[in-house]
């Protein structure tokens, strides 16, 4: 025990036997210790912090054990350290309580994380609901014949048809679960969706190859390929073979999701009725990502490009040192050594765009600008949009989308 949890302990136990029902028995193991459920039932309660009243944690007692859960958090039950302290996870997580005059829980703090706020008892422990999300992994087939990976989540506790909630993604989907989506999105996975997130052609698990931002294809040749026509194939799959479903579809994503979220209302599947294409990455030349107003971003451009198209997987771009071993922000290779030098190492996007001399037409016709008028595409069907905007770096292109879709407003 060194000397910081030795101070702790005898800080805790000096506190617990000033309270009546806390008094202190003798040193033991943290294993050993193990309070009466009426000293748990003093600690429960919902503790907020004050500067962030709407991340509240809530605590009770399930079979003799001190459980915690929050919106995004599923139920977990804590290991006592001592009366009023407990743990889990890997590295350690401590919660330490206090409490007052009456015996019963007050203040709640984290003595292994000096940044988080002390919480205060607000009131009784409030019970979320948390569906029985059952995850299944599936190979969809497109109409070229690639396979693309996806991970499903579906309510086992819901006996009613409910609608897909998709997101596609070239981030990885293999940390997809019912942990992960409360934790993402705990009102979405509250309301009950069938989930599913898939790996875009090309990435982490799905077959064929990556194109970044890959441009629209003619939709008029039915062997053309393109993130639309996977969307469209993916939610003739979903709907055929996964049962349960109510025929209905909504898609959602951020920044590069967004922008496959946008893909989504292009010439879409009739079953797709909804998309929310959050701060996607639509018209790179004038201000997302790459380019600000016809400046390459090379701050971003080199370590993003570099880290998606150097492998299936995430590259880690590791910058250099200078003499006094501080991180490097000079590191990258000069705008006239980008157009040689990232393709050598396998970076397509640089073989699309001249970097050194770029122009908006060049990227216009590589398919990386372009505002995508969904109403003039959609094919006839009616589908919801909900655009948001981030105020960051990728601005521009979803102004440019929902005016397109409403000049009067936008």
């Amino acid at each position: 025990m060194n000397c910081r949890r030795a101070m702790v302990a005898v800080f805790s136990f000096a506190l617990l036997s000033a309270v009546p029902g806390f008094a202190r028995t003798g040193s033991q193991d943290a294993k050993d210790v193990v309070p009466p459920v009426h000293q748990l039932e003093a600690l429960a309660g919902e503790y907020t912090d004050p500067d962030e009243p709407d991340t509240p944690l809530s605590f009770y007692v399930r079979d003799g054990k001190l459980v915690i859960e929050s919106e995004r958090r599923l139920p977990r039950e804590l290991t006592p350290v001592s009366a009023l302290e407990f743990s889990f996870g890997h590295p350690e997580v401590i919660f330490r309580f206090t409490l007052d005059g009456a015996g019963r829980g007050e203040t709640l703090t984290f003595p292994n994380d000096p940044q988080e706020h002390v919480r205060r008892r607000t009131g009784h422990p409030v019970h979320h609901i948390f569906h029985d999300y059952q995850r299944t992994e599936v190979m969809i087939p497109m109409r070229d014949g690639v396979k693309l990976h996806a991970v499903v989540l579906k309510p086992a506790d819901i006996a009613a048809p409910l609608p897909f909630l998709i997101q596609r993604t070239p981030y990885g989907v293999d940390g997809t679960d019912r942990a992960g989506f409360f934790g993402s999105r705990p009102e979405l996975a509250r309301d009950g969706y069938i989930y599913a997130c898939e790996d875009i052609r090309g990435r982490y698990k799905s077959e064929g190859e990556f194109v970044m931002s890959r441009p629209l294809a003619d939709h008029n040749d039915r062997k053309a390929v393109d993130e639309s026509t996977d969307t469209y194939d993916t939610v003739a799959w979903l709907l055929t073979n996964v049962a349960g479903n109510n025929g209905r579809v909504g898609f959602v994503g951020t920044s590069y999701p967004g922008f496959l979220a946008m893909m989504a209302g292009i010439d879409p599947h009739p079953a797709v009725k909804a998309i929310s294409p959050q701060a996607p990455m639509i018209d790179v030349w004038m201000g997302d990502d790459f380019f600000h107003n016809g400046a390459f971003r090379q701050s971003y451009g080199y370590d993003y490009v570099l880290s998606m198209e150097s492998s299936k997987e995430d590259t880690r771009v590791e910058s250099g040192k200078d003499k006094s071993g501080v991180a490097d922000l000079d590191f990258r290779p000069r705008e006239s050594a980008l157009a040689t030098y990232l393709p050598a190492v396998g970076c397509d996007i640089y073989r699309r765009i001249n970097v050194s001399a770029p122009t908006h037409g060049a990227v216009l016709i590589a398919g990386l600008s372009e505002i995508i008028d969904v109403t003039a595409q959609g094919g006839g069907v009616q589908i919801k949009e909900d655009h948001v905007l981030r105020w960051d770096i990728e601005l521009l292109g979803i102004v440019g989308n929902a005016h397109s879709f409403d000049p009067k407003n936008y």
